[in-house]
């Protein structure tokens, strides 16, 4: 019964791969589970916006990802997602808030903090611009980029110093 309700969705998951892999905008991630002593791994592929495509698929090996991926995609930094040729890297900052996380808790780090409330600054920034009526830009104004970006400078030399 399993088997016959497998090869009845085949399709159906082989086309959702596919939008996924096309999209203009893609996630991937992956995690470590255990089946009884042997470890797998469950990668997920999604898409960004309205349509929310997900593609869950298991595999005994970590480094299988998206294959023949086109535009952008999203991701930690896993070294196997930068082996990916002919797309655009976009880094998690969800990952990125979790490793500054890290360091201020852990290692007590001034500069993890500032970077830290200044991602979560800018995510509330951008979620306020998306929330505009239709017809106004959903962008950040470029002074506010040019800002944002000056003060990641800072934050950045600050960390090295």
């Amino acid at each position: 019964m399993i088997a016959r309700a497998a090869s009845r969705t085949q399709d159906y998951a082989a086309a959702v791969y596919e939008e996924i892999r096309r999209a203009p905008v893609k996630h991937l991630d992956e995690t470590g589970f255990w089946v009884g002593t042997r470890p797998q791994w469950l990668h997920v592929a999604g898409t960004v916006g309205s349509n929310g495509l997900v593609h869950y698929r298991v595999s005994r090996r970590r480094g299988e990802v998206l294959t023949q991926a086109a535009h952008i995609v999203m991701h930690d930094h896993w070294t196997s997602y930068f082996q990916m040729p002919g797309v655009t890297h976009a880094l998690c900052n969800a990952h990125h808030l979790r490793e500054l996380t890290s360091l201020v808790d852990i290692d007590g780090e001034a500069w993890a903090r500032r970077m830290r409330t200044l991602l979560r600054k800018l995510c509330h920034q951008v979620n306020l611009a998306l929330e505009r009526p239709a017809g106004q830009t959903g962008a950040l104004p470029p002074d506010n980029i040019r800002a944002a970006e000056r003060q990641d400078d800072r934050i950045i030399r600050d960390g090295i110093a």
